[in-house]
């Protein structure tokens, strides 16, 4: 015969039980709730990983190749031999070519060391360091030279030019600022340039000078080589880097002011939170982070 008591115990035990269900149950529920809502922000829009990357405070525009060169003229006419290949680089008082007519030769020598080159377009004695200060961006925009090229066994006229010695050391570039640059330069502001030709070529520089004309200024560069490829170069398309740098980028939406302090706002698995960082340098809508983020981290954007 079962007593009063047992009855009771075993129906207090089956409502202990069936609440423990309820809890495991709501339990499992507000964890796949929390999964599902951390699966659909990891895919939001306002949410992105952060890896390292590389920004640059750069720009694009035309630039005026202006060499350090001589040019040599033939002194007489007749038949010339050239004794320099194009684009070699030599030391002063080379036999660069003879002009040969009937039993009289003359011969031609450089004086100077530097880059020889038989592509003479007609801008060299009106392109020179003292011409800097003159330039204009009427004069860059309508300055147009005409190759002339000499070729080894060719009959010449006295007065021509035959060939030039180009400095290998440096060159100048005379560029066109785009709207709002000049305010981000000063004389003696180290650059790196790549030509739009020569896509993986980096040459350095400096600002040498700037000169201030409308529609657009004009920031002349001193670069410290000249490169062989350039030669037959006046007007060129140049990108213009001040300043690249590498570490963990977010755009500027994730980045938040709170209390004078920088922080971001993160995605964690249980639920969002704050948190400071140390920025290293903003160009344009790209944050470059020096400390505090790390890659693969979930940064939300306000």
């Amino acid at each position: 015969m079962n007593s009063p008591v047992k009855k009771s115990g075993h129906k207090f035990n089956k409502k202990a039980n069936l609440l423990i269900k309820l809890l495991l149950i709501l339990i499992l529920i507000s964890l796949i709730f929390l999964v599902v809502i951390n699966l659909l922000g990891y895919n939001s829009n306002n949410i992105i990983v952060t890896n390292y990357d590389t920004i640059s405070n750069q720009f694009k525009s035309t630039a005026l190749i202006i060499r350090d060169e001589e040019v040599v003229f033939a002194p007489q006419a007749g038949q010339i031999e050239l004794n320099v290949s194009e684009g070699e680089r030599v030391s002063a008082g080379n036999l660069i070519a003879t002009i040969r007519r009937g039993k009289k030769d003359n011969e031609l020598y450089n004086y100077e060391p530097g880059i020889i080159s038989y592509k003479v377009d007609g801008l060299e004695n009106s392109l020179e360091r003292e011409d800097i200060s003159d330039l204009s961006y009427k004069k860059i925009s309508k300055l147009k030279g005409s190759i002339n090229v000499v070729e080894s066994g060719e009959s010449i006229n006295a007065g021509r030019p035959l060939f030039k010695v180009i400095n290998n050391f440096n060159f100048y570039l005379a560029v066109l600022l785009p709207e709002g640059e000049l305010q981000n330069y000063e004389l003696q502001d180290k650059v790196e340039i790549v030509f739009s030709k020569f896509p993986t070529q980096i040459l350095k520089g400096r600002v040498y000078k700037t000169i201030l004309d409308s529609p657009q200024n004009i920031m002349v560069l001193k670069v410290d080589r000249f490169l062989p490829k350039l030669i037959d170069l006046r007007k060129v398309r140049v990108k213009v880097v001040k300043e690249r740098y590498h570490g963990i980028v977010v755009p500027e939406d994730a980045i938040i002011e709170e209390n004078e302090k920088t922080k971001v706002r993160i995605r964690g698995y249980v639920k969002d939170y704050t948190k400071e960082v140390k920025v290293k340098a903003k160009i344009e809508d790209k944050v470059i982070i020096k400390k505090g983020l790390s890659p693969g981290t979930k940064v939300i954007l306000n």
